[in-house]
């Protein structure tokens, strides 16, 4: 066997060193590879190789099975079946998933140990795969005692091992049987060659040390290889915890049938021994190529219930990502109705303020029309009222003038008729005459002056009064336009202030008269004197 040669693969969690940057020595799975030289470990089948283990001057010392300095005492990935190996370069920790595929790594790790070492591979307590066969071995070692210094030599050779892995392979035998075992790792077919070497080296021992090969004993051999096939058949239908009991109840009634072989019988006994044998390892190889088989469909069943697993948690998560999309798309849905109704309620709080803006100024446009109009109004009443008084006091003075002309004319006639008289009754006395009247006629026109004045400053009273009453009325408007004003801000919600009405003020046209001179009376004639 070389090098190269393949014993044992499969996955195994495997206990960080602590070497890397952050000193984990945490467990993980890898995918090991079991040579006679080395074991190597991978992140993964046909991955990245992480590290290997020489297994040059290692024996089964080196083993620790279920060390107690690595008990599983907390909620890691790994399992229970724990094995060390101690070997010179450094210490490897791995844990196999059950019991069996950890006594399997265990029964492959020594005969790489056996083979680097040039020792015999032979049939060790740890790799029995029926209660018969190791009932029948025990039988041999009970009896090598009988058969001389040789054979007690073999058998002690044949136990010379490492006692804890002995007793725990022991403890462990009874648990074990065909078929139950559920590794995650795969025997290969190279395993088969140690073991047929191991039958045929036991079937060479046999036929050197009988040194016979009568044709009774082929045929006998021939009928022992058919029976185990047959059995072999047999034991395939039979359930494996009813197969155990089967065997172990045969090994103990081969054994106590069996007599205590003598010198004679020493060979025929070999003989049938090394037959049992060989039917046995065919049955062991048989049942490890079911195991394979079963094996390998369970793997294959994993591995189709892996992807429809996966295929599951792509699809739940595919939905999920689908329910996230659609609720995101609520959600903006729901916040673009938000935001519209926001933008509506603001265009309409727009709207509302616009028209009470428009109706305030239509409002106070409708005012200060109203306003020009009574100031139109009022100016035009002011002016007919002027142009009344203007033409009334044209009237009046044409009146008082026409009266004093009349006056003016009866005093003349007057003054000719006393003339008359005066000059009939006194003949010189029209000299003395003239002055009198003269003076007669003086007080008639200061009367007429006086009433003139009297008219004209009743109408400048009039005029007077008439433009304070025409103030007061402004100022009362301008008030009650202020007033007006004050209620519309304090109505108004908006912050820009409302259009002020600006109302010009009232232009009050006052009409001044010239005043007019009073043109100088004429010289009074001297006054007559009536003085006899």
């Amino acid at each position: 066997m070389t090098d190269s040669e393949i014993l044992r693969t499969g996955v195994l969690f495997k206990k960080g060193s602590g070497a890397g940057p952050f000193g984990r020595r945490n467990w993980k799975p890898r995918y090991f590879v079991l040579t006679t030289a080395r074991l190597q470990y991978y992140t993964f089948e046909d991955g990245e190789l992480k590290g290997e283990l020489s297994l040059q001057g290692c024996d089964e010392g080196v083993l620790e099975v279920m060390p107690a300095d690595s008990m599983k005492t907390g909620s890691s990935a790994s399992t229970i079946w724990r094995v060390a190996i101690n070997a010179p370069e450094r210490r490897l920790l791995v844990a196999a998933g059950t019991e069996m595929e950890m006594n399997d790594w265990v029964d492959k790790l020594v005969l790489a140990f056996r083979l680097n070492a040039g020792q015999p591979v032979l049939q060790r307590a740890s790799m029995p795969t029926s209660s018969s066969s190791a009932l029948s071995s025990a039988g041999r070692l009970t009896a090598m005692p009988h058969s001389g210094n040789g054979s007690h030599a073999s058998g002690s050779s044949g136990v010379n091992c490492n006692p804890s892995i002995r007793d725990f392979q022991n403890f462990a035998v009874p648990r074990r049987g065909m078929g139950q075992r559920h590794s995650t790792g795969v025997d290969t077919r190279a395993t088969r060659g140690p073991d047929e070497a191991v039958v045929r080296s036991a079937r060479g021992g046999s036929s050197n040390s009988s040194n016979s090969s009568s044709e009774g004993q082929v045929r006998m051999q021939e009928e022992d290889e058919e029976m185990g096939l047959q059995e072999l058949k047999v034991g395939e239908e039979v359930p494996v915890h009813l197969q155990d009991d089967e065997e172990k109840e045969e090994g103990e009634k081969d054994v106590l049938a069996w007599p205590m072989p003598s010198d004679g019988d020493g060979e025929k006994a070999e003989r049938k021994k090394a037959a049992e044998q060989d039917a046995a390892m065919r049955r062991q190889l048989a049942l490890q190529q079911q195991q394979r088989q079963q094996e390998e469909a369970a793997q294959a069943a994993a591995r189709v219930a892996a992807a429809a697993a996966a295929e599951e948690m792509q699809r739940q998560d595919e939905q999920q990502q689908q329910q996230q999309h659609e609720t995101m798309t609520e959600q903006a849905v729901a916040s673009q109705a938000a935001a519209d109704d926001v933008l509506e309620q603001q265009r309409r709080r727009k709207r509302e303020k616009h028209a009470r803006r428009r109706a305030e100024h239509e409002k106070a446009v409708k005012l200060k029309l109203q306003l020009q109009q009574e100031q139109e109004q009022a100016d035009l009443a002011f002016r007919l009222t002027q142009h009344t008084d203007s033409v009334g006091a044209s009237e009046h003075e044409k009146q008082v003038g026409s009266a004093s002309v009349s006056m003016a004319k009866g005093d003349d006639d007057e003054v000719e008729d006393d003339d008359r008289d005066d000059q009939e009754a006194v003949g010189g006395g029209s000299v003395a005459r003239a002055p009198g009247g003269g003076a007669a006629a003086a007080p008639r026109s200061s009367l007429v002056g006086d009433v003139k004045r009297e008219m004209i400053h009743k109408q400048q009273a009039e005029r007077h009064r008439r433009r304070e009453a025409a103030l007061k009325q402004v100022a009362v408007e301008q008030q009650r336009v202020k007033m007006e004003e004050m209620s519309v801000e304090e109505d108004s919600s908006d912050e820009v202030a409302p259009r002020v009405v600006e109302v010009a003020p009232r232009e009050i046209e006052v009409v001044r008269r010239v005043p007019v001179k009073k043109q100088p009376a004429p010289a009074a004639a001297p006054m007559e004197s009536f003085e006899f």
